[in-house]
């Protein structure tokens, strides 16, 4: 998709007519948009949010909104307003023009005005060879086709609100991402057709076996409904869980910003952090520990067999049977050839023969002197490593033991910030306080109920295999009977493999996306920390690679850790559309990035790494940024990539309104003008 030319027509701040074309170049494939604060440049970025899919960013104030005010002012009772904004695009070697229309009417001088037309999406497109436009009826189908709503978060971005995205509330979102990369829509089909023709199947069964088999395939049919609903219950939950993090996290924001209080609060903060880190080495503790004795106490308990193995030996020693001095291949091979080394004749039956065949058991202790020698050698080693492996179970349990004392101190000393806390002057503070340890209560409330119902769901996963397993196993009445199982065996052993194909599918995807934003954050950063993409696709930031310590990372690194992840998404974008749409010719794996005040909270060091990496990750870049943000190493590390640059002018109504400028290639740019008229409005200005 890349994105060629905007039109908007009375959208938010503005009014009437307004025009932007984009920069398309390999070479340079930015397009800068300036603007103050409050100007219209997250309006701008809401423009293709509405128009590609009806929705707004987080940011958006008051979206209900979309029409112009002063288009509204100005128009007369019983008025229709319309509000539209078009977007020309070229995608696999196709033009399209898309426009989403909004009319309003107006009911009287207050202004007050009512929806016509809402929403109105409109499509043409055009093959590159015949040039002629033609309607395309499917619109939706078609956006989401070229980038789904689904992903469209990754595209479109608030950058003063870009760190939600690794937010463990965000992880559906990640996981609703994989669905779309490995065309998992295609096995949740084919698992629902199997599974209703599985019912279809098993109702014949039913209908065809005996009483046993109808009152198994009952029991089976009332365990799968508990299970929908446990697992119902448990989404439930889990969401309450997010809910209540969230809410913790709030609070303990707004304790901090308490000045009677912020002391308490940074130290509750290390605590907590201190707790985190020490749980995790009780973890590695108790893990080395387990593994300590898994592996290797056995052994300890080999000591009593190794004494009496070793005087067994002592004894064989004694009389003189160890070391042997005769072997067996010699007796054996004085027997074969029948003559002893005498001279004497050695016939089977004889005398002579069976004295020497009595040599053959007596040197046969050769063999049990070379597994004695090799034996020694081991118990030698056993007895070395005995010490050592209680040495080794003594650190880890000491190791574990320091680790609870530590943690019991500071859950002591966090109690007593609560105390202090729950016992302020202040009463906002002691009901913050006190909706925090609800709100704890609450959240462990939920974990336990999800561990519980978890429980619940394997036990009744193992009875329905095992009834399964029974029905399988019964004797068919008849040959209806024996085609009706074999059919509902292999429907149930397709589900069964489509299903471990989906998880592998979806394992591949989670790796390959958790290296990509490894080498992406450690690009961008200079902190040694290493994010990791749990299989339960949480982002989280470690202390290094390997490590199971999570960082408690500043604002500034989660918006790193973001990009990075938004930038292993496009790459996971472009990657799939190439290979979904591989056919002989150029490349049309072609993303586009809108970024919106994306480096707000950066330190100078970040805004120039991540300057410098953003043109290198979306194939067409659009930034839109405040003075502040684009002066210095911004404007350094994206310069020489500029294709189109704009201005976002505002004017002001106010009298008193404080004017900005901005230079660019030489020349003065008004940001904020006053204007005499009444209403404010804006202009976009092409910077040449």
């Amino acid at each position: 998709m890349k994105i060629l030319e905007l039109k908007i027509h009375n959208f938010r701040q503005f009014y009437q007519d307004h025009q932007l074309e984009f920069a398309i170049s390999k070479i340079k494939n930015i397009t800068l948009i300036h603007g103050n604060n409050g100007s219209g440049k997250t309006a701008l970025l809401n423009a293709f949010t509405w128009l590609l899919y009806g929705c707004f960013t987080e940011a958006l104030q008051a979206p209900e909104n979309v029409v112009n005010i002063r288009a509204i002012k100005e128009s007369d009772i019983n008025n229709e307003i319309f509000c539209w904004v078009q977007l020309m695009f070229e995608h696999n070697n196709k033009k399209y023009r898309i426009r989403r229309t909004q009319v309003i009417k107006k009911i009287d001088n207050l202004n007050n005005w009512e929806t016509q037309d809402d929403r109105n999406l409109y499509m043409q497109w055009a093959d590159e060879n015949k040039g002629e436009w033609k309607t395309e009826k499917y619109a939706a189908d078609v956006i989401g086709r070229i980038l789904p709503k689904e992903l469209h978060r990754y595209f479109f971005l608030d950058g003063e609100r870009i760190e939600a995205l690794q937010r463990p509330g965000k992880k559906d979102e990640v996981i609703s991402a994989t669905k779309m990369f490995i065309g998992e829509e295609i096995f949740i089909r084919s698992i629902r057709h199997l599974k209703n023709a599985g019912d279809k199947l098993e109702s014949e069964l039913k209908h065809l076996g005996d009483r046993e088999t109808k009152t198994l395939i009952e029991e089976k049919a009332k365990l799968i409904e508990e299970i929908e609903d446990l697992l119902k219950q448990i989404a439930t939950h889990d969401k309450n869980k997010t809910g209540y993090i969230n809410l913790i996290k709030n609070i303990e924001e707004s304790l901090r910003k308490q000045k009677d209080v912020q002391e308490l609060q940074r130290r509750r903060d290390e605590l907590n952090k201190q707790e985190d880190e020490l749980i995790n080495n009780q973890n590695v503790a108790r893990s080395e520990l387990s593994n300590i004795i898994s592996n290797f106490s056995y052994k300890i308990y080999l000591k009593g067999a190794a004494n009496t193995f070793k005087e067994i030996v002592k004894d064989l020693k004694k009389r003189g049977e160890l070391p042997s001095s005769i072997k067996t291949p010699f007796v054996q091979e004085l027997l074969d050839r029948g003559k002893c080394i005498c001279g004497s004749d050695l016939i089977e039956g004889h005398d002579c023969y069976e004295k020497v065949k009595e040599w053959l058991v007596k040197s046969g202790i050769s063999s049990i002197e070379e597994k004695a020698i090799r034996m020694e050698a081991e118990i030698g080693q056993l007895e070395q490593d005995i010490p050592s492996i209680y040495e080794r179970i003594s650190r880890e349990q000491n190791a574990f033991s320091q680790c609870k004392d530590q943690i019991s101190k500071i859950q002591e000393e966090l109690e007593g910030i609560s105390g202090q806390l729950k016992n302020s002057k202040e009463e906002n503070i002691r009901e913050l306080e006190a909706k925090k340890e609800d709100a704890e209560k609450r959240c462990d409330a939920e974990k336990g109920d999800i561990v519980l119902k978890k429980d619940q769901i394997n036990t009744k996963y193992k009875r329905v295999e095992d009834i399964k397993n029974e029905i399988n196993k019964r004797k068919s009445i008849n040959s209806r009977h024996e085609l009706a199982k074999r059919r509902f065996d292999a429907c149930n052993q397709s589900i069964k493999i489509i299903e471990e194909v989906q998880l592998r599918l979806r394992e591949n995807f989670r790796q390959d996306l958790d290296g990509r934003v490894k080498k992406i954050f450690t690009e961008i950063s200079f902190k040694p920390y290493v994010p990791l993409l749990d299989s339960d696709y949480s982002l989280k930031l470690m202390e290094n690679e390997g490590s199971s310590i999570v960082v408690g990372a500043s604002t500034g690194e989660n918006q790193i850790l973001s990009l990075a992840f938004i930038g292993a998404i496009i790459e996971q974008a472009r990657q799939f559309s190439m290979e979904r749409d591989r056919l002989p010719g150029p490349d049309n794996s072609h993303f586009p990035i809108v970024l919106d005040s994306s480096f707000g909270n950066l330190d100078p060091i970040y805004r120039r790494h991540i300057a410098t990496k953003i043109p290198l990750i979306a194939d067409q870049v659009i930034l839109l940024l405040s003075k502040a943000q684009w002066q210095g190493e911004v404007d350094a590390a994206t310069n020489r990539k500029i294709g189109k640059e704009y201005v976002i002018e505002y004017h002001s109504p106010k009298t008193d309104a404080e004017e900005a400028k901005i230079e660019l290639r030489g020349r003065v740019y008004d940001l904020v003008k006053k204007t005499t008229e009444e209403n404010e409005y804006v202009e976009i200005i092409e910077v040449i």
